[in-house]
């Protein structure tokens, strides 16, 4: 069955508990059933795997500036991290600060802004709605993996969750192509004529 309301995590785990046979719920204010508590831990571990992967929603380009001792903090909003600019040396996060992998200067002490490009970490509720549907189905196949044996049903959830993949991986495509034709270098090379009555 494909999910009905994906826009909240409330109607992702009740899509959930309803291929468990499972009644919804109306909340998700705790205490939680075991159930309702193993649906909204898969969903987390989904949602997680997915966001490293990186997409155009989840990735940014900032400008990070050290605080008064040279460091640049980096929480747990960030997933991974890369520079904006061609460097020498590689960026990562270690023991929580943005960290310069660099032959005879590595460390976490900056004496100036970085420009980098950070993957975010995200809420459910904030996903695309692409996004939310995918992560819903494949927790759901997770736990109905786990749970149930009934074959036809899994088979049907993973072809539904193919799609979703398929319908996710269109919408990167479509964002990477309109964030390309808003590129002014791409403009300039796609239309001449306009660059030429400048």
């Amino acid at each position: 069955m494909a999910p009905t309301d994906t826009f909240t995590k409330l109607g992702a785990v009740n899509h959930i508990l309803g291929n468990l046979g499972e009644y919804p719920v109306a909340s998700l204010t705790p205490p939680y059933s075991l159930t309702v508590q193993d649906a909204l831990s898969t969903i987390d571990r989904v949602l997680a795997t997915t966001l490293q992967r990186g997409w155009s929603w989840n990735t940014e380009t900032r400008m990070l500036t050290p605080d008064v001792d040279g460091h640049i903090e980096m929480g747990p909003e960030f997933l991974s991290v890369t520079s904006a600019v061609p460097a020498d040396f590689t960026l990562t996060i270690r023991g929580g600060r943005l960290y310069r992998i660099k032959p005879y200067d590595s460390g976490d002490t900056w004496d100036g802004d970085v420009p980098v490009v950070v993957r975010v970490n995200l809420d459910f509720d904030d996903l695309p709605p692409q996004a939310r549907t995918y992560v819903t189905l494949k927790a759901s196949r997770h736990l109905q993996l786990r749970d149930q044996g009934d074959q036809q049903t899994l088979r049907d959830n993973a072809d539904e969750e193919q799609r979703a993949w398929a319908s996710l991986l269109q919408n990167e495509t479509d964002m990477d192509r309109l964030n390309l034709h808003q590129s002014p270098h791409v403009f300039h090379i796609a239309n001449p004529l306009h660059s030429r009555r400048r």
